[in-house]
């Protein structure tokens, strides 16, 4: 699932510093943490955050998982590992070239809309999935290659001990140099 605003609504939203007083009590009563009503925002919030869930929950996920299911969540601005987005563009791109008059009516959006949503077969279906997890597993492998250079760089830093002594004379001379231009 991608983190599209409607996909990621809170069950249990915790307040904010700026969160009404009202609105702290009432999340501290519903999540069985006592609280004087007589206390002042800051301390109320200090309360919340001290006692703040550790995991978000999303209201989507939890309709979701009582269908048995279970949702894995794309990582942030991946559109291109969700294979819907390669049908909707198959979708447009049937409206647009059966739209030859120009018709914007809402009629006739619809139709070309229902239309073009029944010509997306299940192979083209599979065949853009095929194509996501191509994308993931190329991710995937260039994590690994990133990590091992990371690894590899971090291994020669380590084992040459002369380095830091180099560097500070050329640092050095350079802002000698730099001295004697001025």
């Amino acid at each position: 699932m991608d983190n599209a605003p409607y996909h990621t609504t809170v069950e249990n939203p915790t307040p904010t510093k700026y969160s009404t007083k009202k609105v702290m009590i009432d999340w501290l009563k519903n999540n069985g943490i006592p609280c004087d009503q007589k206390m002042r925002k800051a301390g109320l919030f200090s309360l919340i955050d001290s006692n703040r869930p550790k995991k978000i929950v999303y209201k989507i996920d939890n309709l979701i998982e009582k269908e048995g299911h279970e949702v894995i969540r794309l990582p942030p601005y991946h559109c291109d590992l969700n294979a819907i987005e390669f049908v909707w563009s198959t979708v447009k791109r049937i409206i647009k070239e059966r739209n030859v008059t120009g018709d914007l009516s809402l009629d006739n959006l619809k139709s070309l809309l229902q239309t073009a949503i029944t010509e997306v077969t299940s192979a083209e279906w599979a065949a853009h999935c095929k194509h996501v997890e191509k994308l993931e597993n190329n991710y995937w492998e260039k994590d690994g290659l990133l990590e091992d250079l990371v690894d590899e760089l971090s291994f020669q830093i380590d084992t040459n001990d002369d380095s830091d002594s180099e560097e500070t004379e050329t640092c050095e001379s350079d802002l000698e140099d730099f001295e004697m231009l001025e």
